[in-house]
């Protein structure tokens, strides 16, 4: 009875190849499991299960990577020279390198721009804490078929030349500086296929050198502090545009200096009460298709009421 007994419990109980079967499943599908922890812990848990884990945390076709998590920078710029350099993956899907709390040498941050596009990076973001005019993106960057996101914060643009950037959907441009107004005007001009833009620049020019974004499906703005009727910033360049939103107080003009929205059906801005309302309403009949109305009013002392 106890032979049976036993015989039925060996049965029940699983083979290890049985019990590891997460690790029997494709790559595709570990590197999916392993992308939702943070880059640092996700090599460090693969390292300590098996050989074939090992291999797949420095092999990961998306690389998030914020320095947040070590304590110097040198240990932060050995780790992703590992993830960067030593991975054997051919693609490199997505790349989001994140530097808060170092300043990081302009030549690393180019060396490892540089073998994410080799690795046909298709999403692309680089966001630092504090401004520094040392972080000047490659030349490479501005003639690429295979990015589709850039996102960009606090980085210096210099694209003198012609840009080529014919996969690209969507752009997020956050407190980056220019070198010129040709190079904000090169920029957005080489980028014929955007479906979203992200603007948010204190200081821009040349946006009326910017020809029309013909596939342009939504855009969120931050104009300069000067008023839309200024020949620094033209919105001519996003009418073509479904829904837009204005993240500044918007300036009401008249409305010969707003070009007309064909296609926009959700608005959303903020608005100094003060300002006349006449205007805005003489403006109201740029947007012929408008649905949505969405005004953020804001009060002298910089409170806003929804």
């Amino acid at each position: 009875m106890a032979n049976s007994s036993a015989s039925k419990l060996a049965k029940l109980a699983p083979t290890q190849e049985e019990s590891d079967r997460i690790s029997n499943l494709p790559d595709h599908l570990l590197h999916h499991i392993l992308s939702f922890l943070p880059i640092k812990q996700a090599v460090a848990t693969s390292l300590i299960l098996s050989k074939r884990w090992a291999l797949l945390g420095l092999d990961m076709p998306i690389l998030d990577i914020n320095d947040s998590a070590f304590p110097l920078l040198v240990s932060f710029i050995q780790f992703v020279d590992a993830v960067v350099f030593l991975s054997d993956s051919k693609t490199i899907n997505m790349f989001r390198l994140k530097c808060q709390k170092f300043i990081v040498p302009r030549f690393k941050i180019n060396l490892w721009i540089n073998a994410a596009i080799n690795s046909k990076v298709q999403h692309l973001e680089l966001c630092f804490a504090n401004f520094n005019n040392d972080v000047d993106l490659p030349t490479r960057l501005f003639h690429n078929s295979t990015i589709m996101v850039l996102k960009l914060s606090r980085v210096f643009l210099n694209a003198q030349s012609t840009v080529n950037l014919p996969s690209l959907k969507v752009m997020h441009l956050e407190k980056v500086q220019f070198k010129s107004p040709e190079s904000a005007a090169n920029i957005f001009n080489g980028c014929s296929h955007l479906e979203e833009v992200v603007l948010k620049c204190e200081h821009l020019s040349g946006t009326s050198k910017i020809r029309r974004l013909e596939h342009l499906v939504s855009a969120e703005l931050r104009p300069p502090h000067v008023r839309l009727t200024a020949s620094i910033f033209r919105l001519t360049a996003f009418s073509n545009v479904r829904s837009l939103r204005f993240v500044e107080d918007w300036w009401v003009p008249h409305k010969n200096a707003i070009p007309t929205f064909y296609n926009l059906t959700h608005l959303e801005l903020s608005w100094i009460i003060t300002h006349d309302a006449n205007h805005f309403v003489e403006c109201l009949e740029r947007f012929p298709k408008l649905e949505a109305l969405v005004i953020h009013k804001e009060k002298e002392d910089g409170r806003r009421n929804a």
